[in-house]
Order: C-alpha cells, then sequence, then structure tokens
C-alpha cells in the first residue's frame, strides 16, 4: 500500500471504531456520549453511513430534531432506499415533532394570554385525580411506618409469651396477649393523633 492508501485504512479504521463505539452507547441510552463518537466517524469519514445514522439516533434521543433532520437528509442522500431503521428513525422523528409544535402552540397560546392579562405566566402542573371513595375509605386504616413496627414488636413479643407459657394456661395466655396488644396499640393510635392534631392546630 501507498502512504495515502495506508493513512486512509487507518483513518476509516478509527472511524469504524469510534461509529461501533457510538451504537455501545446508543444500546446503553448514553445519547451524549454516543453523538460524541458518532461525530468523531463522521468528521474523520464524512460519508460513513452508519456513524451518520447513528448520529442522526442521536441527536433524536437529545431532541436535536433539526441535527436529526439534517443527518437524515444526507443518509438519504447516500442511501437512496431507506432500510427499515432509517424509515423508523423517519416515523419517530414525524411524531415527535408533532407532538413538540402541539406543547409549543398551546404554550405559545397561555404566554399570549398572560399577557394580555399583565401577568407572568406560570405553568401549571398537571391536576391530580380526586381519590376514589374505595381510597378515601381506607387511607385512615393505612398504618404509617411507626404503627407497623409496633405492630410487629407486639406480635413477636405475644408469640414468645405464648410459646413459653405453660401448655395448660396457653388458652387464657392467648386471650391475654391479644387483649394487650390491642390495648397498647389503641392507646399509641390515640396519643399519636392527639399529638398529630395538636400539632396541626398550631399550625394554623
Amino acid at each position: 500500500l501507498s502512504g495515502k492508501a495506508a493513512a486512509a485504512a487507518v483513518t476509516k479504521t478509527i472511524a469504524d471504531v469510534a461509529s461501533n463505539l457510538s451504537a455501545v452507547y446508543l444500546e446503553q441510552g448514553r445519547a451524549r456520549d454516543a453523538s460524541d463518537h458518532a461525530k468523531i466517524a463522521v468528521d474523520l469519514v464524512p460519508k460513513h453511513a452508519k456513524a451518520i445514522f447513528r448520529l442522526a439516533k442521536a441527536s433524536f434521543l437529545l431532541g436535536d430534531f433539526e441535527e436529526c433532520q439534517a443527518r437524515i437528509n444526507e443518509l438519504q442522500g447516500l442511501q437512496p432506499e431507506e432500510d427499515a431503521a432509517v424509515k423508523r428513525l423517519v416515523a419517530d422523528l414525524e411524531r415527535a415533532r408533532t407532538k413538540h409544535a402541539s406543547k409549543s402552540k398551546k404554550l405559545g397560546a397561555a404566554l399570549l394570554e398572560a399577557a394580555g392579562e399583565g401577568r407572568e405566566y406560570v405553568e401549571k402542573p398537571p391536576p391530580e385525580e380526586p381519590p376514589t371513595f374505595l381510597q378515601e375509605l381506607l387511607e385512615p386504616m393505612i398504618p404509617s411506618k411507626k404503627q407497623v413496627i409496633l405492630l410487629g414488636a407486639l406480635v413477636m413479643l405475644s408469640a414468645l409469651v405464648i410459646f413459653f407459657a405453660p401448655q395448660r394456661h396457653r388458652p387464657q395466655v392467648v386471650i391475654i396477649s391479644l387483649l394487650a396488644s390491642t390495648l397498647i396499640f389503641a392507646i399509641y393510635t390515640a396519643v399519636t393523633q392527639a399529638d398529630a392534631d395538636i400539632a396541626e392546630a398550631k399550625k394554623k
């Protein structure tokens, strides 16, 4: 090989490595790294079709739709017949642009409305769905973290007491343990609820 041919071969090898690294980063969801390595490949070999496609895909993932479209146009010039991957990217880009245009239109209308009323526009978060009847019914019954810990401790303590109780007294021990555990839990719940009510009243 001549010196020029050898240099071209080395350059293409480096471009191939950079393009393959871009593909790996795309698989890992690292769009910025994928874009950087694809650009290296394209800078070295401007007509590197795989690198151009990977740069287009990375640009799409980064939300740079103009760059994505420019690279797709470049790729279509190199490959008049699009393969399945390019067609999917074109379709994804079209959907993303339509969605972005719709969102921009709504934002523009909101800004104009705010400007007409002489106020600053503040984008509102999506409204929260009201709780269902079943959720409202069950919410007060859901124990807190501390209540769960207390219940676990009472169950373990009751189990130990019952286990070590004499066989002939076990029925009475079971009843007493259940009653004692229920009473302790009820007192704890009442006290914590009273504390919460007092704290809420102080805030008001």
